[in-house]
This record gives structure tokens, sequence and C-alpha cells, in this order.
């Protein structure tokens, strides 16, 4: 049977989201059983391998997570995961965005005047340099002093909230002195951030948020496996499958 048929906006979940490396998309009449003139949000996990055999139809057999409502454009329609893990899709032909969860309850909407192509929704600090407390376009130790004071007096500020849990505390400082050892100025406006955590890849010591530091990590870009759910990405164990014999000895995993 056929999943897909009309889609839009095809794009992978950024590692470190919810659903990361996954493949999610705007489709219509994606079902030979619907009717006309319907859309649906459709994520599907995409197979380690592309082999097809003869005669065969392409993987995966059924989507991960889909949502219906009674939306519908027939073109340039978008949908993007967010780093909470909600999903925003735009209804490109009503103007029409709306925020909705994993468990398919929409919590944010908005209806336009015109057409509205693939929006995309962005933080309320997307133009502000995090760890720049002092608005000078640099991050130094005046910003430190400013983070402290503001821990000390309890105020959130958000520019000191560099790990944007919400909570300023010394997990904040110590990124910042970090990139401030380090020679580390992110006076970047728009940053690359990999693995959406907030930290741009200039400044992050894990760019792929695999638990693997960069300066470690085969694939820094790009999160690794744990073949043997230890905690340990692949990248970084030196005993993969956890039968107690090093990589190096045992370089294929099939020690006892």
């Amino acid at each position: 049977m056929e999943k897909v048929l009309d889609l839009h906006g095809v794009n992978e979940i950024p590692y470190g989201y919810l659903g990361g490396g996954n493949i999610i998309l705007f489709n219509n009449n994606s079902r030979i059983e619907m009717e006309n003139d319907t859309s649906e949000v459709i994520e599907f996990r995409p197979p380690s391998n592309y082999y097809i055999e003869d005669g065969e139809p392409w993987g995966p057999t059924e989507p991960i997570w889909t949502f219906r409502d009674t939306f519908y454009a027939p073109k340039q329609s978008g949908v993007f995961r967010l780093p909470n893990g909600n999903t925003f899709v735009t209804v490109s032909s009503d103007g029409y965005m709306f925020e909705v969860t994993y468990d398919k309850e929409i919590v944010w909407e908005h209806y336009g005047s015109s057409n509205t192509f693939r929006a995309q929704k962005y933080g309320m600090d997307y133009l502000i340099l995090s760890g720049d407390v002092s608005g000078d376009g640099v991050i130094n130790i005046i910003d430190v002093v400013l983070t402290v004071n503001n821990i000390l007096n309890d105020l959130y500020i958000i520019e000191s909230d560099i790990n944007e849990d919400g909570i300023l505390n010394v997990f904040d400082l110590v990124i910042m002195i970090n990139w401030i050892m380090n020679g580390m100025e992110c006076t970047d406006e728009s940053p690359d951030d990999n693995d959406g955590d907030g930290i741009n890849d200039i400044c992050d010591d894990d760019d792929d948020n695999d638990g693997c530091l960069d300066n470690n990590d085969d694939h820094p870009l790009h999160w690794s496996d744990d073949y043997d759910g230890d905690g340990l990405s692949d990248d970084c164990d030196c005993d993969d499958d956890n039968d107690g014999c090093m990589e190096c000895q045992d370089p294929e995993g099939i020690c006892p």
C-alpha cells in the first residue's frame, strides 16, 4: 500500500531532537483508503540500508508518528520538529501555522491573511548572543561577574542562561568560563547548532550531543549509536558489545 503521495517539506529531524535522524514531511492524500483533499504529517525512520529486493517496496512499512486534523493544503506546506519535541506545521494556502505536541495536542496556532510557505519557529533569544550579558558583542570576565550577580540576586536574564534550561546557576558559569579560557568569543548572531542544545558549535564540546566529546569523537557532527546500551556512544566506547574484550583485541565483536 502506498504510504506517501504528494509530499512537501521533507527534512531530517536534527540529532538531539525527539526523533533525531528520522524523516518528517507534510503529505497529501497519503493513504489509498483516505478521501481526497486530506493532509497529514508523517514521521518515519529510514532503513539502515537502502537495498531493495526485486519486486519488493522500499521500507519502512509503517510511520513512527502521524498527525491529522481538518487542515489541507495542495502545495508548498511544511513541517519541522522543534527542540522541545513539538512539531511546527504550516498549511500554506490558509496561512495557517500551528504547534502540536507528540501527544497530538495543538498548543499554539495562528491564521495569517495570505499564503505562508514552510514557516519556521525561532526562540525569543534567536538574535540574542548567549553569554553576552553586558551587550558589548563579546563574552569576557565582565559577563561572568554580571551572571554571578544575577544568580546571587535571583534574577533571570536570558543572556546568562547559557544552557537554556530556564535556571541561572553554576552550570551556566562553567560553560561561560570555559569559553573565555579557551579563547572562544561566541559572537556569531546566527551560529550553527548541530544538536540544537542552545550552544553553538564553536563553543560546544559535544556538537552531536551523543555524550562523546568532539576531541574523542570520530564523527563529531553525527550522533553515534550505543550498541550495548551502557550509556557510552560507540565512538567513545572501547567495548561496543560489552563482552569484556576491548575492540582493539576484538575488532569484530566476536569474543564470547
